[in-house]
């Protein structure tokens, strides 16, 4: 078999690369041999790179309901120069060709997770030791508690799929009643008018913010981050447009706008450096508050779903190192995810999108807060504000979501059209005022299409775009 002996970079512990192989090769003659491997094996638990990919590929084809075979997956992998340094075609031929017989799946799948667990005791022992020698700021109690963290953060596998009887979960429910102090009440948005009516963002959710362009979605995304950070809990911001000085620009006028919104800077005025002296004081203390609040903020476009969970887990096992609480994942905006495939239709790719991230959210016990571009018919309605079926063609976004909400700003529209005329007719002049009163209006509709434990209807808030600022209320002393 044409084969690497081992990974190109130096091992960081025990890896077996022919069990990995065995494994893959029974995948690839008996498909159904996946669903005997349960649910504790991960992509990420093979040692060799292209393994990884391959399984995924394997794992991603049979979720669909495809066929993995080596013709096909060859085709997958064409471009990949691992898959070509390792034979290409032929390599996968031999992976079928030497599959080990037997029911033995499930064994070679223990193997594989086992060296990676152990691989990862190893990174972690080796942070661990290099603490305990070079780390003087704090005493060894402090160096021991930090160390139990990071062994706790540890992932060994993942869950088994059972059933739940009746019983179980009667008695879950009764727990989570007299116990609430075990399960969390869930995160606020920092908007009491919108926790009010959708109720707190709870652990696994998928809460999907739709509207079109200039709505204002990328606005509240960014305004419940933050309000989410400032309670010391960790939020990862993945952007695939908005770079990470646009996003921080973002969040240090709205915290500007807390201190003195008459005077808060915009956030152009920070890019264009066109600030007061006062305002630049301004900028400076917010930039110090921003400093302290656990935001991970990352831009990058085409990012896959197997690099997105690899990066969120990344992060959270920092965090959980530091003793932070990962709390929230914003992903602005998901239409600018990829999955490990190419080359399918754009329904089919968010469809996929839609599914792995609410098995991220599961699986992380995290709410995701994912923007989506509504479909074009909203444009061509006379009533523009967002339906639940301007998703329906975009995946499956309008069944995975445990919230949709609309965001929808009428200001956009009215400035965007023509100027009434006035012929000093009582209601040509009626027509202009309301116009008028439409365009200035800073208002910005959170309308709330699906909820699945709470209830729908609109949310009016109160927003600043120029300032990235959204609230509950319009501040004291009337409008800007």
């Amino acid at each position: 078999m044409n084969q690497r002996t081992a990974p190109t970079a130096e091992p960081d512990g025990p890896f077996n690369l022919q069990a990995e192989q065995a494994l893959l090769g029974i995948l690839l003659v008996d498909n159904t041999s996946l669903e005997r491997i349960g649910d504790h094996l991960r992509a990420e638990h093979f040692y060799e790179p292209f393994h990884q990919r391959l399984f995924a590929g394997i794992e991603g084809r049979l979720r669909r309901g495809y066929k993995a075979e080596p013709i096909l997956l060859a085709d997958d992998y064409a471009g990949d120069a691992a898959f070509v340094d390792l034979g290409g075609l032929r390599y996968l031929l031999d992976l079928s060709g030497r599959a080990p017989l037997g029911d033995v799946a499930a064994d070679y799948a223990r193997e594989i997770a086992e060296a990676s667990t152990r691989r990862e005791l190893v990174r972690v022992a080796g942070e661990i030791m290099a603490q305990a020698r070079s780390d003087r700021t704090q005493d060894a109690r402090g160096l021991l508690e930090k160390a139990e963290r990071t062994l706790h953060g540890l992932q060994v596998g993942g869950p088994r799929l059972e059933f739940t009887t009746a019983a179980q979960a009667a008695a879950r429910v009764v727990d989570y009643l007299d116990h609430p102090e075990a399960y969390g009440g869930g995160l606020s948005t920092g908007l009491e008018l919108l926790d009010r009516q959708m109720g707190r963002m709870m652990p696994g959710d998928l809460i999907v913010l739709g509207g079109r362009t200039s709505m204002g979605k990328s606005a509240l995304a960014a305004e419940i981050a933050l309000n989410v950070a400032h309670e010391g809990v960790g939020v990862i911001e993945v952007n695939g447009e908005m770079s990470v000085d646009q996003m921080t620009r973002r969040h240090v006028t709205s915290i500007c706008f807390n201190e003195s919104y008459r005077e808060a800077p915009a956030y152009s005025d920070i890019r264009d450096r066109k600030l007061e002296v006062q305002q630049r004081g301004m900028v400076d203390r917010a930039l110090t508050a921003l400093a302290t609040h656990p935001l991970a903020m990352l831009k990058r476009p085409g990012l896959s779903l197997t690099s997105f969970r690899s990066l969120v887990r990344r992060q959270q096992s920092i965090w959980n190192a530091e003793g932070i609480e990962t709390g929230l994942i914003v992903v602005d905006h998901a239409g600018l995810l990829k999955t490990d495939r190419s080359g399918r239709s754009r329904y089919e790719d968010q469809t996929e999108i839609s599914n792995g991230l609410k098995e991220i959210a599961d699986e992380l016990g995290l709410p995701i807060l994912a923007l989506a571009q509504l479909n074009r018919e909203t444009e061509k309605r006379d009533n523009k504000r967002p339906m639940l079926s301007d998703l329906r063609d975009s995946g499956a976004w309008e069944q995975d979501a445990d919230v949709v909400i609309g965001v929808y700003r009428d200001a956009y529209y009215a400035a965007r059209e023509p100027e009434p005329r006035d012929d000093r007719g009582a209601n040509s002049q009626v027509a202009w005022a309301e116009w008028d009163r439409r365009r200035r209006s800073k208002t910005v509709e959170a309308i709330l299409l699906k909820v699945r434990e709470g209830n729908c209807g609109t949310v009016e808030l109160w927003g600043d775009m120029a300032r990235n600022a959204i609230r509950d209320h319009e501040p004291d002393g009337g409008l800007l």
